[in-house]
């Protein structure tokens, strides 16, 4: 009797230390480059949104941009004197989240000479919720050219309005820290 607690103890501590550390993962950036741009040469950025629909957003970010690039040792300049601009789209997203019961049914007999079973399932709709999403796109341009992207995607907490935005900028912090642009010192 001891060992197979002993046994499911062990099962259950190594499940929860692998969905502890499965929950603290790193939320993956999805990153695409021109390998032949030389990111060291650009030193001058203007930073602008094509998110029009939410002007609130819009200037967060841009403001948030502006500040984790000078961080890096960028120079924030007007679009006529730069090296490359920065574009930044924002947007919510749903995502349909369906939580269903599933029923199993089930008849069996075992006999000396073979065995007889029959079983279904029906799935039941407990509730179509929607999951909110605050994603963030980043372009830098050179010469009307994508020379490097990020986008991030990050669950919006309650569906409010400071939720939202605090999504966007961590959204936005984990794309430009993908970035490789490296402070000055």
């Amino acid at each position: 009797m001891f060992m197979y607690s002993h046994k499911f103890f062990l099962i259950l501590s190594n499940l929860i230390i692998l969905l502890t550390l499965s929950a603290c993962a790193s939320r993956a950036v999805l990153v695409d480059f021109d390998k032949n741009t030389d990111f060291e040469q650009l030193k001058t950025y203007y930073i602008y949104s094509v998110s029009h629909d939410d002007q609130i957003g819009a200037e967060r970010l841009v403001d948030h941009a502006q500040r984790l690039l000078e961080n890096k040792g960028a120079l924030i300049a007007d679009a006529e004197y730069v090296d490359a601009s920065v574009e930044i789209e924002h947007f919510i997203e749903e995502q349909e989240k369906e939580s269903r019961l599933s029923i199993g049914l089930g008849t069996g007999s075992f006999g000396r000479s073979g065995s007889i079973g029959v079983g279904g399932s029906v799935n039941l709709p407990l509730s179509s919720d929607a999951i909110l999403f605050a994603v963030v796109r980043l372009k830098v341009i050179v010469k009307n050219k994508v020379v490097w992207q990020g986008n991030q995607r990050i669950e919006v907490e309650n569906g409010v309005a400071e939720s939202m935005g605090l999504a966007q900028t961590i959204a936005l912090s984990d794309i430009l820290a993908e970035y490789p642009l490296n402070k000055k010192n």
